[in-house]
């Protein structure tokens, strides 16, 4: 038994009587590999032993970065990297599907008024900002079901399934509104 497993009370109460770890790093996680041995034997790992793990955790550390690769991917391909907010032709996607669905919807597009000029007397980092603050105030906004993206530059959509009536619109449209009430 290994006297450095004895503090251990869930791996008492298990039997195990040694580990074999394996580290590994993927998609910036930290991840483990751990065999353990339940037979109380004087070397319960030998460096055979030892190879196999590595080998096997080399290959799941492979396939743990291909599968957090192809999640980032499909992420990038959807979202916009400025705000976060679905992109346009997600965008398109969800309002194809909320105005083809039976409850109907209704689409706004919102577009901040003099925002060159923004970019041109502050520059274009004070602009990026203004974009992400906005950005994260429509989207603060959105209820269940509706949907914000960027549709490209200053002009964002707003997704609202199930609305429509024009009161339902405007009631809407006046929380979305509001966000831009304040200053950012």
């Amino acid at each position: 038994s290994d006297p450095t497993l004895k503090g251990y009370k869930r791996l008492r109460k298990r039997n195990v009587r040694a580990q074999l770890l394996a580290p590994m790093r993927a998609g910036g996680r930290d991840y483990i590999l751990v065999y353990n041995s339940h037979e109380p034997t004087r070397h319960p790992f030998d460096p055979d032993d030892l190879s196999y793990a590595s080998i096997v955790a080399a290959f799941l550390q492979a396939r743990y970065q291909q599968r957090w690769q192809s999640e980032r991917i499909l992420y990038q391909s959807q979202h916009d990297a400025l705000t976060g907010l679905m992109n346009r032709t997600r965008f398109r996607a969800f309002t194809r599907d909320a105005c083809l669905s039976e409850d109907g919807c209704s689409i706004a597009v919102v577009d901040v008024i003099d925002f060159s000029g923004v970019n041109l007397r502050y520059g274009n980092l004070v602009g990026d900002a203004l974009l992400v603050e906005a950005a994260a105030g429509l989207a603060a906004v959105a209820q269940d079901g509706e949907f914000v993206g960027r549709l490209g530059g200053d002009m964002f959509g707003i997704g609202l399934p199930g609305i429509t009536t024009e009161a339902q619109l405007e009631k809407r449209l006046r929380a979305y509104l509001a966000v831009f009430d304040q200053p950012f």
